[in-house]
């Protein structure tokens, strides 16, 4: 359920459906058209944010990114209270 919540939350844009609360998703898209250095610093900063509403993550943490082109893939460790769990996003 932590990991379906997960996905949901970074694959839902926050205020874009009516049926989550303004809490739930993500604001990735304020990214689009900055700077690589830019994004770097923020990405990890922004899915800690999203992600820090459910009380059943500890935390989110060993950001790491790879550069293809112009998207960059990121993959990180979520720590749950059920345990851990990889999650992957390309920005």
């Amino acid at each position: 359920a932590v990991r379906q919540a997960v996905d949901i939350m970074l694959n839902t844009r926050r205020y874009g459906w009516q049926i989550y609360d303004s809490n739930i998703g993500e604001e990735l898209e304020l990214l689009v058209g900055e700077e690589v250095d830019y994004i770097i610093s923020a990405f990890p900063q922004m899915v800690e944010d999203t992600l820090s509403i459910d009380e059943r993550i500890i935390a989110v943490e060993n950001f790491q990114y790879t550069q293809n082109g112009d998207s960059l893939t990121w993959t990180f460790d979520v720590r749950t209270v059920y345990g851990d769990f990889s999650e992957e996003v390309t920005t």
